[in-house]
């Protein structure tokens, strides 16, 4: 089959009716918002995409596709038209990645963070490589003494925000519990707003325990995590490269009445939004159950035995989680994946202040990596597996 060869319907375009609408019906029983309509404006198929993988994904400040190859070292750049432009190779010398993760764009500036050279490099809007900077190796506090206390678990740079600063997960020992990590409950991830030289400024906010996690012990001295399948714990974006952080904190059920928490912290840690929606819980079927463990099991079949006698069989949740993903859209909106019994991906669009605005529905086979409330960009896997790249405006 072709490369070329594209999903025929990759979304469903209302006023067209050209697909069957899947119900709007909200999860929480109430009628939903309207169905927004989608008009595909841009497609580049995977030929021509030439995509190995795609990593983090972002939109420069005039609307153009920017997208990692993490096995290349390289970030691709695709405009309205033309070839992509590819910026950086594999190596170690100045604009170049050994291992490329997150990027993100500052004003008119494209970051990208390596963990391995330990670096943060940037571009111009026309990305021609500015320069790099060294991560922190340590944290010091206002008072400049350097303050780890030996309870610091690993840094990890995760984005550059306004002002020259990093946003640092700064996970630590509850043993040696460090100064910045006072009253924080164990478990927890703080943020923290860092300069360049690692002075905390702040502490942007703190990430709750995920309860899905289960730690469990592997011979006398080893450890492993696992999930509690189907578990509604905690969704967040701090990885995801922004300078606002999401914070999405789900309730099932069982543990009280069916809600969702959503927070979101600016650059300086001030919370722009903290709101709560209830949810109507979806049991889980046999069904899934029965798919998930086939899965999981065949996962762990090529793994030692003591790690396969040690993992704990964990009892399925009852209900799914409300929230599959979370996205910050360029604009400040928030995109929510809801679950939904019925295919294909299914989004609820806020605004800033957490106001429904409408509903979109994606085929299976396309992914919304980046959106605001006139747009959304997303991957489109074709028949062979590959991924190409689409745009959508929202009318």
């Amino acid at each position: 089959m072709s490369m070329r060869a594209m999903a025929l319907l990759s979304v469903a375009v209302v006023a067209c009716g050209t697909a069957e609408q899947p119900s709007t019906e909200r999860t929480d029983g109430s009628r939903g918002d309207a169905m927004l309509t989608l008009r595909d404006t841009f497609r580049i198929s995977a030929e021509d995409a030439d995509l190995t993988m795609v990593g983090y994904f972002t939109v420069s400040p005039d609307g153009r596709m920017v997208v990692t190859q993490p096995r290349d070292g390289q970030i691709k750049v695709f405009a309205d038209s033309g070839p992509p432009l590819v910026v950086g190779r594999s190596g170690e010398g100045p604009g170049e990645f050994s291992n490329l993760t997150r990027i993100g764009w500052v004003g008119d500036t494209l970051w990208a963070l390596d963990p391995n050279l330990m670096r943060v490099s940037r571009f111009d809007r026309d990305f021609t490589f500015l320069g790099a900077t060294p991560h922190p190796m340590e944290l010091v506090l206002d008072d400049g003494v350097a303050d780890t206390a030996g309870g610091a678990s690993g840094q990890f740079v995760q984005a550059l925000l306004p002002g020259d600063a990093l946003r640092i997960l700064a996970p630590f020992s509850p043993s040696r519990r460090p100064r910045w990590a006072a009253g924080i409950d164990s478990g927890s991830n703080p943020l923290l707003r860092v300069t360049q030289d690692g002075r905390i400024v702040r502490r942007l906010a703190v990430v709750p325990p995920d309860r899905c996690m289960v730690r469990f012990a592997i011979g006398s001295s080893g450890s492993g995590m696992s999930r509690i399948p189907f578990c509604s714990g905690v969704l967040e974006t701090s990885w995801e490269g922004g300078a606002e952080v999401a914070i999405l904190l789900m309730t099932p059920p069982d543990l009280g009445s069916p809600v969702y928490s959503l927070t979101v912290i600016n650059a300086d840690g001030d919370t722009t939004l903290s709101r709560t929606y209830p949810y109507t819980p979806i049991p889980v079927t046999p069904r899934a159950v029965d798919s998930l463990r086939a899965r999981v099991e065949s996962s762990f079949a090529s793994l030692p035995k003591l790690v396969r006698d040690a993992r704990p069989d964990l009892e399925p949740a009852a209900t799914y989680p409300p929230v599959r993903r979370l996205v910050l859209g360029r604009d400040h909106s928030l995109w929510l994946e809801e679950q939904h019994s019925e295919p294909g991906h299914h989004w609820l669009a806020l605004s800033p202040t957490g106001d429904p605005v409408g509903r979109v529905w994606l085929a299976p086979n396309v992914v919304l990596k980046a959106a605001d409330r006139g747009t959304i960009w997303a991957t489109e896997e074709d028949p062979d597996g590959l991924l190409g790249l689409v745009r959508y405006r929202i009318e």
